[in-house]
């Protein structure tokens, strides 16, 4: 909200020479926070989860490319200096690294001032963020009443019919990834509104703080997961629903403009955006110099009453237009998430083909999975500090990551049965299949790539 919208409704309702005399003493008498916050330091980062220059499967890329479909400007940056910041700002956390500061001070003092915030954690650092709005973060995640590919980590939520008519905007589901949940606790004036629920109607994965009657608000999310780049790629609920939630905060006629504090490693400065009242110092000096001029153009006697009907217009009409301020706007109801690769790309060409000899695509589908199986078990020797050793033959590369817990069993006998009829399928002698029964396989390999994709190991994005 733009520093004269504030300034309006603060100033609301009351006699115009009341008006002028408020505003005047506000300004002679509205001191600063002088107190100063110490730097958090973060640990050494050793990952690349949630990194919005990361392009891969678990970073943040395709969010900052959604944001620029939704006519969103991202501001990037990993450090906040509180100082920095305007009482009409909108923060963007994303899984930090730290909390916001001691005692969350100058936190509370940005959401007093009118700043919005939205958070989207689950086990780092997000609960020191959420806890002084009565937003309490919880390991165990609800039930939902389906999952994704059935998949137990990969819930599939209700969007439009739960989220709100803004929220929600052409999300039909939402799909997270091993999510954390959300339950309100008392503190005193906040009031809370649920988004999100899992299927018991207790636990929720999105929900709103708030105070009556102020600006300042609060946007929780109980799993960042949904916003990598393998989640919003894939399902186009996620992707509509981070356009929807980067303009939440945003209002119809103003840039719309979030900073994005991802990975936050560093928190400091003293917050100044804003004192009693929510007035932020360009806002009080504006106020301060437009009584001065005016108190001046008064002394004039002959245009004494002139001036003061064009003073009572000029709070008047501001006024009237504020309550007539249009909400959020919507973003533009977006495309399907991109991303489609050239291989999927050649699977579709060959099944829009009744009669195909599908040889060829089955070759390149079992070449595509091995390849995946062999980069989870690379990425798995990464994470736990190891080297990559020799190339290991497809079996035992299964056996390794069902051995340390990165799949089921099940589902490494399925992938090692599915590869094996691909290549069944590429062998020219085999029996030839028919589209039906090649679109089957396609489908199965869809099914491997999820549970691939998502198979990291202790680092695990959640």
């Amino acid at each position: 909200m733009s520093a004269r919208r504030k300034t309006v409704r603060l100033l609301g309702g009351t006699k115009a020479i009341t008006l002028i005399c408020l505003a005047a003493s506000l300004v002679m008498n509205c001191t600063l926070p002088k107190m100063a916050v110490a730097a958090e330091a973060a640990p050494p980062r050793d990952h690349d989860d949630f990194d919005p220059a990361n392009d891969g499967w678990n970073g943040l890329g395709y969010l900052l490319e959604t944001a620029r479909e939704a006519n969103v400007t991202a501001d990037v940056q990993d450090t906040l200096d509180w100082s920095e910041l305007a009482a009409d700002d909108v923060l963007f956390v994303i899984a930090p690294l730290v909390g916001p500061g001691p005692n969350a001070l100058e936190l509370s003092r940005f959401i007093r001032a009118g700043g919005r915030v939205i958070i989207a954690d689950d086990f780092r650092a997000g609960a020191a963020w959420m806890a002084p709005f009565g937003l309490q973060l919880m390991h165990r995640a609800g039930p939902a009443n389906q999952y994704a590919a059935g998949i137990r980590y990969l819930p599939k939520l209700d969007g439009d019919a739960e989220l709100g008519e803004f929220l929600g905007y052409h999300v039909g589901h939402v799909v997270l990834n091993h999510p954390a949940a959300i339950v309100a606790t008392e503190v005193r004036g906040w009031r809370h509104r649920s988004l999100g629920r899992f299927s018991d109607r207790v636990r929720a994965w999105a929900m709103e703080a708030y105070r009556p009657g102020q600006q300042g608000k609060v946007l929780a999310l109980s799993d960042p997961s949904l916003l990598i780049n393998a989640m919003t790629r894939r399902f186009y609920g996620n992707k509509q629903m981070s356009a929807n939630l980067l303009r939440y905060f945003c209002f119809d006629n103003e840039p719309c403009r979030v900073r994005v504090l991802a990975n936050l490693k560093e928190v400091h400065g003293t917050y100044r955006g804003g004192g009693s009242g929510g007035l932020s110092r360009n806002v009080r000096r504006i106020v301060h110099q437009w009584v001065e001029g005016l108190s001046n153009t008064l002394s004039n006697s002959r245009l004494r009453h002139l001036w003061w009907l064009l003073a009572v217009l000029a709070l008047v009409w501001p006024i009237y237009t504020a309550a007539r301020m249009p909400g959020p706007r919507l973003p533009a109801l977006l495309s399907g998430p991109g991303g489609e690769g050239r291989l999927r790309r050649t699977v579709r060409a060959w099944l829009s083909q009744p009669d195909a000899d599908y040889r060829r695509p089955a070759r390149q589908l079992a070449h595509h999975l091995t390849r995946m199986v062999t980069n989870a078990d690379e990425r798995l020797a990464q994470t736990m500090g190891g080297v990559s050793a020799a190339p290991l033959e497809l079996p035992e590369t299964i056996e390794s990551l069902v051995g340390n817990g990165q799949i089921s069993e099940a589902a490494g006998r399925r992938i090692l049965d599915l590869v094996g009829v691909l290549q069944e399928v590429a062998d020219r002698a085999a029996d030839p299949v028919d589209r039906e029964r090649f679109t089957q396989l396609a489908a199965e390999v869809d099914w491997a790539e999820q549970v691939l994709s998502h198979t990291s190991a202790q680092r695990r994005v959640s």
